[in-house]
């Protein structure tokens, strides 16, 4: 009988055995357990690319699908195309019908064609060089003569308007026939100062008070227009004024509205039928001629007797400066500018005429011209001497009011101007300023002695110069402190804040760059923003997801406010849209869905003014796919900026 050791031995071994076999067992069923995963693997890639198959082959039937329909209609489409084109010719033939029944329109178009008719009929018969044009002339001289006779009859004034620059010289021509001249050279005297009549001259000035000048002219002068004005009829403005050089006047506005008030003063007061004009005025030694046409009123101002073919020249430029410039005179409102071609007609206008000797100088011809080569070259050195000295002066004076310099002395010393002082080295060229007077360095010497001008104005230029600002900052001093405004880059920035803040440690100003933009950090600050914004999308759709439209609106302005700031410092903006999506599906549905979800942003930007040459879709180097769970903050789109610069 076995032992109790040996049966719990056998015990042991027989539960060892047991534990073994099911061991091997639970190993054999591990390795089918491996398999059978690996076979699901590889029916599941088998299963991905049956998908990828039939997409593939989905979107190739689709495509033959759509050739066969394109095919089908190709001789629908021909038809189509000859019907559209034969309802266009019925059309045209329709609107041709309306035109013809419609008198009005045949009217119309016949007044616009009947001109270039009537024109190339006279060019054919010159060329033709046939100068028969009776058919022609009878055809146009009834239409003709009852367009001139309705005119007269509607309104002579309009007529005779439009007439006067033509009638006035043929009317003059008939009348310059029977009268050559009207007022002859009377009184001739002599002209040499040194003649008895010249001394007789001076003493009467001294006695008279009067400058000998004034006698001369008085005694030698028969007439002289001295000034001429041009006015304007209806208003009363001055349209134009020329006055002879060297002659002091008064306010010419004034005086033409003094002349428009002694027409009307006098029209009113002594004209019966209101239609009567003053012809001339007499103002002391003065009389003022007035001569007048459709729009404008030439008035001159004469000293002595002035012949009658003068007041013929006042009619012949007033003729012909309505004939050229009638429109312009109709509608004169004050701008004379556009007048200003009219000058040339009023200083025709300033005539003069002096008096002929009556008998001949009792002094020596030979004597007369040898005093008078001297006075003449005493007077020219003279003049010369004074116009030298003159420009000294001025020069002189130009210097001490030219910022930056300061005159101490001036001598003149070997015939020429020492000039002695302090100037600033950024002050203006004291040779330029001498050569505006025209004066060399043979006229002037100058002793200048360095020094620094602390009026703003240098100050801002010196800082300018030390700081070498570029041309979008601007720079300005008040109170002691230096305000900078404009924008620049990061680089620029830092650059002028280093210096600025060396010149303040070195006190030489405070200074003030709130108003100073850093433009690329404002840009990247924005670009920060847009490129963190997310939108969301529906599960498989292209749709946004609701209430994210004010974050669009942000986006829209951020975009704008970061092309402008590019736009500062000569650079280009791209916006580059990236589509996401969860992975549910295949690598093709993913894709086709992300590229969806971008045009989608894309198109909303455009329609809300950002323009497509900024924006530009980018497909993620790597589609996600195959995934299982869904995860609603991988459905979006998101940005990135790109910076470029302008060539």
């Amino acid at each position: 009988m076995p032992s109790k050791n040996q049966i719990i031995a056998e015990a042991f071994q027989s539960v060892r055995d047991f534990l073994n076999t099911h061991e091997t067992k639970l190993d054999s069923l591990k390795e089918r357990s491996d398999k059978v995963e690996q076979e699901q693997t590889r029916l599941e890639i088998l299963e991905q690319r049956l998908n990828d198959k039939q997409e593939q082959h989905k979107t190739l039937l689709e495509n033959l699908d759509e050739r066969t329909r394109h095919l089908e209609q190709i001789p629908v489409n021909d038809l189509l195309n000859h019907l559209n084109k034969f309802e266009q010719t019925l059309a045209y033939l329709n609107e041709l019908e309306a035109k013809w029944n419609d008198t009005d329109t045949r009217t119309r178009e016949l007044s616009q064609l009947l001109p270039t008719a009537i024109r190339q009929a006279t060019q054919e018969l010159e060329s033709k060089n046939t100068y028969d044009m009776s058919e022609l002339t009878d055809s146009l001289q009834k239409p003709v003569e009852d367009c001139v006779k309705q005119s007269i009859n509607q309104d002579i004034k309009t007529f005779a308007d439009a007439l006067f620059p033509v009638m006035g010289p043929a009317i003059r021509k008939a009348i310059q026939e029977s009268f050559k001249s009207l007022i002859h050279t009377i009184n001739q005297t002599a002209e040499q100062s040194f003649s008895p009549q010249g001394i007789a001259w001076r003493l009467e000035a001294r006695r008279k008070g009067v400058p000998f000048s004034e006698i001369v002219l008085q005694k030698t002068v028969v007439f002289q227009v001295e000034q001429v004005f041009l006015i304007h009829r209806e208003t009363g403005l001055l349209i134009q004024h020329r006055h002879r050089e060297g002659l002091e006047i008064g306010d010419s506005d004034a005086i033409s509205a003094m002349l428009t008030a002694i027409q009307d003063f006098v029209r009113d007061s002594f004209s019966s039928d209101q239609t009567e004009e003053l012809d001339s005025i007499e103002l002391g030694d003065y009389t003022v001629w007035l001569e007048r046409g459709p729009y404008a009123v030439l008035a001159c101002v004469i000293r002595g007797i002035a012949p009658m073919e003068l007041r013929t020249m006042m009619r012949s430029s007033l003729e012909i400066m309505h004939a050229r410039y009638g429109m312009l005179l109709q509608q004169f409102e004050g701008d004379s500018q556009s007048l200003q071609t009219c000058k040339p007609f009023l200083e025709k206008t300033l005539q003069s005429e002096s008096k002929k000797n009556a008998k001949s100088s009792s002094t020596s011809p030979v004597l007369i011209g040898i005093i008078a080569v001297v006075l003449l070259a005493i007077l020219g050195w003279a003049y010369s001497s004074f116009q030298h000295n003159r420009s000294l002066t001025k020069y002189v004076d130009a210097l001490q009011m030219s910022a930056g310099i300061v005159v101490i002395s001036t001598k003149h010393q070997d015939g020429k101007l020492f000039v002695y002082g302090m100037r600033d080295p950024l002050a203006a060229d004291p040779l330029e300023i001498a050569q505006s007077f025209k004066l060399s360095n043979d006229d002037i010497e100058n002793v200048w002695i360095p020094y620094q001008d602390l009026t703003p104005e240098f100050v801002e230029k010196r800082l300018r110069q030390h700081l070498k600002l570029p041309a979008t900052v601007s720079m300005s001093m008040q109170n002691k402190v230096l305000y900078l405004t404009g924008y620049v880059d990061s680089k620029t920035f830092q650059k002028l804040k280093q210096q600025l803040s060396n010149l303040f440690t070195a006190g030489f100003a405070k200074f003030d760059i709130s108003s100073l933009r850093n433009v690329e950090q404002e840009r990247y600050v924005i670009i920060q923003v847009i490129e963190k914004t997310k939108f969301y999308f529906a599960k498989k759709s292209n749709e946004f997801i609701p209430a994210q439209e004010k974050i669009l609106e942000t986006l829209v302005k951020q975009i704008k406010e970061v092309s402008a700031l590019s736009q500062l410092l000569n650079q280009s903006v791209r916006l580059e849209i990236i589509g996401n999506t969860d992975g549910i599906g295949t690598k093709l549905s993913n894709k086709k869905l992300a590229q969806q979800r971008a045009e989608a942003v894309l198109n909303w930007l455009n329609s809300r003014g950002i323009e497509k040459n900024k924006l530009m879709i980018i497909q993620t180097q790597s589609i996600r796919f195959g995934e299982n769970e869904n995860n609603p903050n991988d459905r979006n789109v998101t940005f990135k900026v790109t910076i470029k610069s302008k060539q």
